[in-house]
């Protein structure tokens, strides 16, 4: 390599770097709170066994026999109002912030026998330290976002330049078309216009027409 491809190579390497160390950093201390981070950003409720809904009262009941059985603390539980799938999911690092997330759906459609299946598996993943893992995937794949998001943001300008150039045939269609039938103020319009004539001529010039 040239000695100016290897410094490039490490301009985009610490910037990727830090655009990873940053996105990472920030989601550890956006879900500080364990489980209930998460629950909270899925849009989860908490509820409780003062609740006035039957189906959710049984949740609960369900939810403390199971804790007080495994010897664990009773663990936080929300409802996903807006998800009607029948699903459930428990997030947090430890026993002691542990959080177990429940769909509408599955209170509604399911009887209390499904329903402590479905609490049963999620108690699993609590025993088995699931939780701590899916935690720090969360963290590590918002950083690899972030790199994603970043190298979209720098390629914009190149993006917006290559559908000008694309465009460019069609531009200069309707232009034509405008004028022919006497309508000026139908004229396409296109920021990168210029840019698009000097790129479509360079690329004549290098590739001309067979």
């Amino acid at each position: 390599y040239r000695w100016w491809d290897i410094h490039l190579a490490t301009v985009f390497l610490f910037i990727n770097i830090v655009a990873l160390g940053l996105s990472s950093l920030h989601w550890t201390f956006t879900l500080k709170n364990g489980g209930h981070s998460v629950a909270k950003l899925l849009g989860g409720r908490l509820t409780s066994i003062d609740s006035k809904k039957p189906n959710e009262k049984r949740l609960i009941n369900i939810v403390e026999e199971m804790a007080i059985a495994s010897g664990i603390p009773i663990p936080p539980v929300y409802i996903l109002d807006h998800e009607w799938n029948i699903n459930a999911l428990v997030s947090g690092t430890t026993k002691n912030n542990a959080v177990i997330c429940v769909t509408k759906g599955s209170i509604e459609y399911l009887n209390r026998e499904e329903l402590q299946g479905v609490i049963a598996h999620e108690f699993s993943h609590i025993f088995s330290g699931d939780m701590k893992c899916n935690m720090r995937l969360i963290i590590w794949l918002h950083g690899l976002y972030a790199l994603s998001t970043l190298g979209n943001l720098l390629m914009l300008p190149f993006k917006q330049l290559y559908l000008s150039i694309i465009n460019l045939p069609r531009i200069i269609a309707d232009g034509i078309e405008a004028k022919a039938a006497g309508r000026p103020q139908e004229l396409p319009k296109n920021d990168l216009f210029p840019f698009g004539i000097f790129f479509s001529f360079l690329h004549f010039c290098y590739f001309p027409l067979a």
